[in-house]
């Protein structure tokens, strides 16, 4: 295990692999975001020079919970129009309005969300890739 100045690298020989956990509390923050990643750099071999490659990973129950979200709003979005109209909410403009309108929010509600996880994504794409520059420049020198 190399302690890196945020966060730590562990060699996994079996496996060919390196695996690179951010410490959050190095980076400044008290919060995890829901979608954390963890990196791996795989190598060939250690005693000659060879392709390194870094793969990023979530866990499965981030991707999971997120997509049990995103299903529940779009979800719950179309069986309340669909049982509006069957109830004849849509029989006049103020009732058709309300369906759109309905339809609108449940829409605005799906993109603040998918919003949230690109940020959030990307804040955790940034701490890994700066621990990741700080391993590569530990291997270097």
């Amino acid at each position: 295990m190399l302690t890196l100045p945020r966060g730590w690298a562990r060699l996994f020989p079996e496996q060919g692999a390196i695996l690179l956990e951010p410490n959050l509390k190095q980076f400044g923050v008290t919060f995890r975001t829901a979608w954390p990643l963890n990196g791996f750099v795989h190598y060939a071999g250690l005693e000659e020079p060879g392709p390194v490659t870094l793969t990023k990973r979530m866990p499965w129950s981030s991707v999971i919970l997120t997509a049990l979200w995103f299903l529940t709003v779009a979800g719950g979005t179309l069986a309340y129009v669909a049982s509006y109209a069957m109830a004849g909410g849509m029989s006049s403009a103020g009732g058709a309005f309300l369906a759109v309108a309905l339809s609108g929010l449940g829409l605005l509600v799906c993109l603040f969300g998918l919003l949230v996880v690109v940020v959030a994504y990307r804040l955790e794409n940034k701490r890994l890739m700066a621990l990741y520059e700080e391993f590569r420049t530990s291997m270097t020198t």
